[in-house]
């Protein structure tokens, strides 16, 4: 069934990111403008075609972006540097997994770019086992802009990998099928808002995208040695082209340029909101609970012969001995005296915390340094030494710091929920073509061609 996908990613993915403030430093080598601000050519003869199974395509009609009917809009804000949540919230689609992808797009889909690809057509190459495999095709266009397959599962592999241990073939095609299915909505979301972004930002913004863009590139130079040819040799053997990564930050840098400009401004928190929230979160938020830290010599009387006796006669002989001055850390660390030596190094506990009342009792009583009776929960005696306690406190409503702390977290949370809905009317005022049933068939060919090998490992 062939039909246009229009709907929102329903998820929004926070990740750290670098800031924008700074511009490039006159070491950097210059960024030509055609580096930036357009989405990357597929090289070929020929119109790119969606998928490559014979049949009419359905296009939805083209509505003009409600967010740039006036893409000059002088009343927007000039963006000087970019919200720590516009940051977390907008980030490059997959980046997940991207860091630990073992099998590059550009290794899996070696013939990207040919002329086969550019019209539609899987290729197929030899695979490690020596069979033939699918290794790319165009599952979705957005806007004229192909998204092709290889590329989708490729940025998922490190995660496909790791699921395909452990499961059977049928239950991993459904835990695949998900994670492949959400990296395609992730991309068109990508394409949307980046059409967006060039269709609304101005000169200035386009600027500061272009300054950003060139001090992240020397920062991933100054990263891999100090040359531009270590960071192509670098990216290289990611499977990767260095010139393209500083591409794809460009874009990114735009998008979030779009989001500070258009959609952070509509957020917005009033103090009786700030209030509610400390009022709602005080107790898991802003309350410090008290907790001492101590160390434990356990005695096991189902391990011994002459049971409860027995072991509570062993714990007493432990506590002379430090009564004597044996060193309680190693006494708690040796298996000769400890039948639970994980409870042997210190451990931080609030009050009411830990599971057995009768130790934890004993230790609230104790001083720094002391080392309790010994303490009969039954099964098993035990020796305490406190190491430590820190006072509960709890952070004032009336602090700046606390007020602006809730402010700046709600105003994240409207800024994803805002985002999101703009995602929906960007997809909406696009033309997004896609064959899911194909999508979903070429996608999962490519994965369960690689499942022997990642559940092998």
């Amino acid at each position: 069934m062939k039909r246009c996908l229009q709907r929102s990613f329903a998820a929004a993915v926070l990740f750290a990111a670098p800031g924008l403030a700074g511009c490039a430093r006159d070491s950097a080598p210059p960024l030509r403008p055609e580096a930036f601000g357009r989405a990357q050519e597929v090289r070929g003869k020929g119109t790119p075609q969606p998928i490559d199974r014979p049949g009419a395509l359905i296009y939805d009609s083209v509505h003009p972006d409600p967010a740039a009917a006036n893409p000059r809009d002088e009343t927007a804000p000039e963006v000087k540097e970019i919200s720590p949540a516009v940051r977390e919230t907008v980030r490059p689609p997959g980046e997940n997994d991207h860091s630990a992808t073992t099998v590059p797009a550009s290794r899996e889909g070696a013939a990207a770019g040919t002329t086969a690809e550019a019209n539609g057509h899987a290729e197929q190459g030899p695979s490690p086992d020596g069979q033939f495999e699918l290794v790319g095709s165009v599952v979705a266009t957005v806007n004229g802009k192909p998204i092709w397959a290889n590329k989708i599962v490729a940025s998922r592999e490190s995660a496909l990998a790791a699921e395909a241990k452990n499961y059977s073939a049928p239950g991993f095609r459904v835990i695949a099928w998900d994670l492949v299915r959400k990296r395609l909505q992730e991309e068109i979301n990508s394409e949307v808002e980046f059409a967006a972004a060039q269709r609304a930002l101005d000169k200035k913004d386009e600027a500061l995208a272009n300054a950003v863009t060139s001090q992240w590139r020397q920062e991933q130079i100054a990263k891999a040695g100090g040359s531009l040819e270590l960071a192509k040799r670098r990216a290289a053997e990611d499977g990767e082209d260095f010139e393209q990564r500083v591409q794809d930050q460009n874009r990114l840098n735009l998008v979030r340029i779009y989001y500070q400009k258009r959609v952070w401004p509509k957020t917005s928190v009033t103090q009786a909101d700030i209030r509610r929230y400390y009022n709602d979160n005080q107790e898991t938020k802003f309350t410090e609970h008290a907790q001492v830290q101590f160390r434990l010599i356990k005695v096991d009387a189902k391990r011994l012969k002459g049971g409860h006796a027995e072991a509570m006669n062993k714990i007493n002989e432990i506590r002379k001995r430090w009564e004597k001055g044996e060193d309680f850390d190693q006494l708690a660390t040796s298996d000769k005296y400890n039948d639970d030596a994980s409870v042997g190094s210190p451990q931080a506990v609030q009050k009411g915390a830990f599971r057995e009342t009768e130790v934890e009792d004993a230790v609230w009583k104790l001083q720094p340094g002391d080392v309790s009776a010994p303490v009969d929960t039954g099964n098993s005696v035990y020796l305490a030494r406190l190491e430590s306690r820190t006072a509960g406190k709890v952070k004032r409503f009336e602090d700046p710091e606390v007020q602006e702390s809730i402010r700046q977290t709600l105003r994240g949370q409207q800024f994803v929920a805002l985002r999101m809905e703009r995602q929906a009317e960007l997809q909406k005022d696009a033309v997004v073509v896609i064959d899911e049933d194909r999508a979903k068939e070429i996608m999962m060919q490519l994965v369960m061609q690689r499942y022997p090998r990642w559940a092998a490992r």
